[in-house]
């Protein structure tokens, strides 16, 4: 009858043992598996329709782009990346080009905005020039790192950007945008 109860406890013992190394084994699996493949988690695509045209002629006025929503929850943010911006009170998000990020210094030499001591372009390798308000916006921002993101249009003089409303935080870039 010991013999009995003994082996019936090392079977018991045993199967414990097992179903625990069973369990730890499915879960690093399963973290391993986030760790390789961020993305599927990470954000989804939304597809919408442009309006405005700031962006021209990188993505012109009634045109369809994906915006990948949450992305730089996994991703950095880079300069160049069009984003959506969540901008207070309008219906749809803005979408702009990310011309500096937080740690970068601006100045103005002229009308021409510098970022780190290089003149800003656009897509097409033109300056910016702001002058007027626009100037007075960005140069609350010159002579010291930026906190936030500059975002800016494809216009070399504006458009509802960052030379209107500011430097924006991480926390209203909705995401990126893509074709």
């Amino acid at each position: 009858m010991r013999k009995l109860v003994f082996l019936f406890g090392i079977l018991l013992i045993s199967g414990i043992i097992f179903e625990i190394l069973k369990f730890l084994a499915f879960n690093s699996v399963t973290f391993e598996k986030s760790k390789v493949f961020p993305s599927e988690m990470c954000y989804e695509n939304i597809s919408l329709k442009v309006h405005g045209s700031s962006l021209e002629p990188i993505i012109k006025e009634g045109e369809n782009v994906i915006l990948m929503k949450n992305y730089y929850t996994c991703h950095k943010i880079k300069i160049n990346d069009i984003v959506a911006y969540n901008f207070s009170g309008k219906k749809y998000p803005l979408i702009k080009i990310v011309k500096a990020l937080p740690g970068d210094i601006l100045e103005f030499k002229g009308c021409y905005l510098l970022r780190n001591g290089e003149v800003i372009k656009n897509s097409m390798g033109k300056p910016y020039c702001f002058t007027g308000s626009r100037r007075e916006m960005l140069k609350l921002y010159t002579g010291r790192e930026l906190y936030g993101y500059l975002l800016l249009g494809n216009k070399i003089t504006g458009s509802l950007d960052s030379s209107v409303f500011g430097i924006v935080s991480k926390e209203d870039i909705i995401g990126k945008i893509s074709k």
